[in-house]
C-alpha cells in the first residue's frame, strides 16, 4: 500500500496484519481521486473507517488543506499514528478514536467538501452513516460523499431520499458511490 501522486508519491504506508481491516484497493482510489481532480485542492477531507488512513492520507498528498479520520480498531489506530509520523503531516490531521456512527453525531457543525467512508461490508452502517452526515449538516454546499462498498451487494437502495447517486463505479470486489445532497 502507498501513496499514488502528490506531494508524497510512492511512499509506502504501514498497514495491518490480518482481515479485519480492508485497505482501499490502489485502483479504487486512483480512480476516484482522477474524478475528484483539481477540487480536492484546499478541501476539507473526513474519512470514517479510516484503516490505515490511506485514503486521507492520499487526499492531503493531492492537496487537501485537512483531514478527519475517524477509526476505532485500536491495531489500525496504530498504523494511522505511523503514517502521520512517516508523512510528517500531523498539524493536517485529526484523528477521532471513536465508534463511526458517534463520531458523524460529535462532528455536527463541521463542514466537509468530502466524506469518504468504507464500512465494514454487508453490515448496514451505510443508510444510518449517510442520515447521520445529512441531519449533522457535515457537508459544505457541493459537498460530496463517497461510500465504498462490496459491488455484489449495491446500497444504492438504502441511499436516504436526500441525496442524489451522482456516480458510481465498480472495480473488481469493491465499488464506490459518489452522492450529493439534493438542493
Amino acid at each position: 500500500m502507498r501513496i499514488n501522486a502528490g506531494k508524497w508519491k510512492s511512499r509506502p504506508l504501514v498497514s495491518v496484519d490480518g482481515m479485519d481491516t480492508r485497505p482501499t484497493p490502489d485502483m479504487l482510489k486512483q480512480a476516484l481521486f482522477n474524478i475528484i481532480g483539481d477540487k480536492i485542492n484546499n478541501a476539507e477531507f473526513c474519512d470514517i473507517f479510516a484503516g490505515t488512513g490511506n485514503v486521507a492520507l492520499e487526499a492531503l498528498s493531492r492537496g487537501a488543506k485537512h483531514a478527519v479520520m475517524v477509526e476505532s480498531a485500536k491495531a489500525a489506530l496504530r498504523a494511522i499514528d505511523a503514517n502521520i509520523e512517516k508523512l510528517g503531516c500531523r498539524s493536517e490531521v485529526t484523528v477521532m478514536a471513536s465508534d463511526a456512527l458517534l463520531a458523524v453525531k460529535r462532528m455536527t457543525g463541521r463542514k466537509f467538501d468530502y466524506i469518504f467512508f468504507d464500512p465494514p461490508y454487508n453490515k448496514g452502517f451505510e443508510k444510518s452513516i449517510l442520515e447521520g452526515i445529512r441531519d449533522g449538516g457535515l457537508l459544505k454546499q457541493g459537498g460530496r460523499v463517497i461510500v465504498q462498498y462490496e459491488a455484489k451487494n449495491s446500497v444504492l437502495a438504502d441511499v436516504p431520499s436526500e441525496y442524489d447517486i451522482l456516480d458510481e463505479r465498480r472495480y473488481g470486489r469493491s465499488a464506490f458511490a459518489i452522492l450529493g445532497l439534493k438542493e
